[in-house]
């Protein structure tokens, strides 16, 4: 509301030094901030919304949250979230647990989609989403993963 013995003078304006406000809406259970946004959250989400409409999303739970910091590329970092050549040899189960060979990556609006047949009971649906600039959204049979990924300062 204020600082204490700040802005008492008769000629300080507080209107013209109020802190931005924030929008925020919540939308199938993940809540969304911005300040000033240039587009509606709708028009943001793009290829999400009907992407994953028919998922029951909005009824999980939260469970944990993990929090990693490491040094990387945040651009590096996305660029290997999308593609599939590493997974051979960085994720050798999950690759022998899907059909490899029917791996799809296709870019849509405002978003992108990794997407693989599992072989057998896998943990994954098969479905990984990524959102520009910095979200990913990864579907499993009863939960779903959302990452944040927020580039630090060196």
């Amino acid at each position: 509301m204020a600082v204490p013995w700040w802005g008492y003078d008769a000629d300080f304006d507080k209107t013209k030094w109020a802190l931005d406000t924030i929008q925020w809406q919540i939308w199938s259970g993940l809540l969304f901030a911005a300040i000033d946004p240039a587009e509606t959250l709708e028009a943001q989400l793009g290829a999400l919304m009907p992407e994953i409409a028919v998922e029951p999303i909005d009824n999980y739970a939260w469970v944990k949250e993990e929090r990693l910091i490491f040094d990387a590329n945040w651009k590096i970092y996305t660029d290997n979230f999308v593609e599939s050549y590493h997974i051979p040899g960085i994720h050798p189960a999950f690759h022998q647990a899907i059909d490899f060979e029917a791996f799809k990556t296709v870019a849509l609006d405002s978003m992108v989609r990794m997407s693989a047949p599992p072989k057998e009971e896998l943990f994954y649906r098969g479905k990984w989403l990524w959102m520009w600039p910095n979200w990913t959204l990864s579907l499993f049979d009863v939960s779903k993963n959302p990452s944040r990924i927020n580039p630090i300062g060196s």
